[in-house]
Order: structure tokens, then C-alpha cells, then sequence
């Protein structure tokens, strides 16, 4: 007899331990195995928020399973389920070829998914370095540009003390050829002075 495609979803109770939950995927894979049926391909687990509440239950651990087996096979999996507490809800359904194609192109896309965000993360690390180097180029200019006007701030603070010193150099040249030549002007004066009171002096008693 020929070999029907199947997919079956079975939902795990939230409150199941890492070890518990892939032992329990294990177990019903093996079930599966045990039965002769030929496992597709089989989704990884996911905790999912239910869309009402299951055995006072918000969220459940789903698992998808597709698989090829004879149809007598389907009720002896589910009476595996219903034996089991930690499984809380589970459906399996038949798919015509539309659901195989449905399912192969849907892995395509998960594939194609999963590879996308990889290649933008590496984009932008490309883009954070680029940026972290022009960030640091423009700092080092900065650097030097506050570096330039410090030294030139320094060199023009420098040309007005030089400037200032100078300026007091040369007042005080100036004040002392002033006291010279007053010195000299008043000496002049002096010696004048003294010649002609010395020479009144001297005339009468020559008459």
C-alpha cells in the first residue's frame, strides 16, 4: 500500500524542563519511526501564546512533524498522545500535493529568513567600523586643530609680552635721554648765568 503525506502538531505543556521537552520530541519521532512511517522534515519547537486557554494554560510548546506513512499509522500515534500527560493538545491531518508544495516552499522562505538577518548584521558591522573610523579621523583633526590655535594662542600671548617689555624698554630710554638733556640744558644755563653776573661784578671796581 502506498505511503500518504502527513503533518502533525502536537502542543507540550509550558511547564516541561529543556531535557523533558526534546525527550518527549524524542519519544513520539521514535513512535513515528516504529510505526515504519518516513519523517520529512520536522520544525524546530517553539513556545507559543495559545489562542485560549488549555489545562488553565496561556502558552504551549508546539512541534510540527511531517511524515509519509500508512493511514492505519495515524490512530495508533494519537492513542500514544492521549496516554501521555505533558502533551495537552494535538491534530494530525492529511496533505494532497498543494500541502507538500505548500510546506517546500515554506521551508524555502524560513531558509531564505533566517540567512537575511546574518548578512545585514555583517553589513553593519562593515558600516559601525567605517563610522567608528571616520569618527576617529575627525576627532584626531579636531585634536590637532585645538593643538594649532592652543600653540598660536600661546605664540601671540608670547608677542605681547615681548611687545609690552619693549614698550617699557623704550619708555624708560626715553625718560632717561630726557633727564640727560635736561641736565645738560640746565648746566648750560647755569654757566651763562654765572659769566655775566661775574662780569657785572668786575666792571666797576676796574673804573
Amino acid at each position: 500500500m502506498e505511503l500518504r503525506n502527513y503533518e502533525t502538531v502536537f502542543i507540550l505543556t509550558p511547564v516541561l524542563s529543556e531535557t523533558q521537552i526534546v525527550d518527549t520530541i524524542a519519544k513520539f519521532k521514535k513512535k513515528l519511526e516504529d510505526f515504519k512511517a518516513e519523517i520529512v522534515y520536522q520544525e524546530k519547537s517553539k513556545l507559543r501564546k495559545l489562542a485560549y486557554p488549555i489545562q488553565k494554560k496561556s502558552t504551549g510548546i508546539y512541534q510540527v512533524i511531517e511524515f509519509k506513512a500508512l493511514p492505519s499509522v495515524i490512530s495508533d500515534l494519537e492513542r500514544e498522545y492521549t496516554l501521555d500527560d505533558k502533551i495537552i493538545r494535538f491534530l494530525t491531518i492529511s496533505l494532497d500535493k498543494h500541502g507538500v508544495e505548500y510546506n517546500i516552499k515554506k521551508r524555502k522562505q524560513a531558509v531564505f529568513k533566517e540567512k537575511e538577518p546574518k548578512e545585514e548584521v555583517k553589513d553593519n558591522s562593515k558600516e559601525q567600523k567605517a563610522n567608528d573610523k571616520n569618527e576617529s579621523i575627525e576627532k584626531a583633526s579636531i585634536e590637532k586643530k585645538e593643538s594649532k590655535n592652543k600653540e598660536e594662542s600661546k605664540e601671540g600671548s608670547k608677542n605681547k609680552e615681548e611687545s609690552k617689555e619693549g614698550s617699557k624698554e623704550e619708555s624708560k630710554e626715553e625718560s632717561k635721554e630726557g633727564s640727560k638733556e635736561e641736565s645738560k640744558e640746565g648746566s648750560k644755563e647755569g654757566s651763562k648765568e654765572g659769566s655775566k653776573e661775574g662780569s657785572k661784578e668786575g666792571s666797576p671796581e676796574s673804573v
